[in-house]
């Protein structure tokens, strides 16, 4: 028989494969709910640390109980038993206040939500200052006086004015200028 099967028997294996399973499910759900969130996954060691800040000290502290037990001397003693208990409290407070400050402090993603809506907004809603209508060709024909942004694949998917006017706009999709709209005086109107 193996060391585990002699020491857990049949089913302290198959609760311990479990358990093991089931904190690697809920290691990578973490990863990818950080990830999510617009941070790196590599954050899921801050409140990583007390756990294994504990199961260290822990392992000493049966070690010197164990070694005190059967009449040996240790190499630890009582003051570094108690400082790793006092570093393993420092990283459970540290662990606490990285998660309020993720609570409460604005994530990537909802950065970059607010700044899309924000340019989304100025676009749709800005009321334009030059209102001179002029003819168009199609639904998204370009006019050869017309002057569109330059077509960048770096340049981000949105609205832009054509020609310089704020009163017509065309739609770079991240790939070609797709589709035009001009203000009508009380909404944007696409053609």
């Amino acid at each position: 028989m193996g060391i585990l099967a002699g020491s857990f028997g049949l089913p302290g294996v198959l609760e311990l494969s479990v358990f093991i399973g089931l904190a690697v499910l809920n290691l990578v759900a973490t990863v990818r709910i950080i990830t999510k969130a617009g941070y790196s996954g590599w954050w899921i060691l801050v409140p990583m640390s007390p756990i294994v800040m504990y199961i260290i000290t822990f392992a000493v502290f049966v070690y010197e109980v164990r070694t005190s037990l059967t009449g040996g001397v240790s190499s630890f003693n009582t003051t570094s038993i108690a400082g790793l208990w006092v570093l393993d409290a420092v990283c459970g407070l540290l662990a606490w206040v990285f998660f309020l400050v993720f609570a409460f402090a604005e994530w990537p993603v909802q950065r970059q939500a607010r700044t899309q809506q924000t340019r989304t907004q100025q676009a749709a809603h800005a009321a334009p200052f030059d209102m001179r209508q002029r003819g168009f060709q199609g639904s998204a024909g370009i006019r050869a006086d017309e002057a569109l942004p330059p077509a960048s694949k770096g340049l981000e998917p949105g609205w832009y004015s054509v020609g310089g006017s704020v009163s017509e706009q065309v739609y770079w999709d991240g790939e070609a200028w797709t589709t035009r709209r001009r203000w009508g005086g009380a909404t944007w109107v696409e053609e």
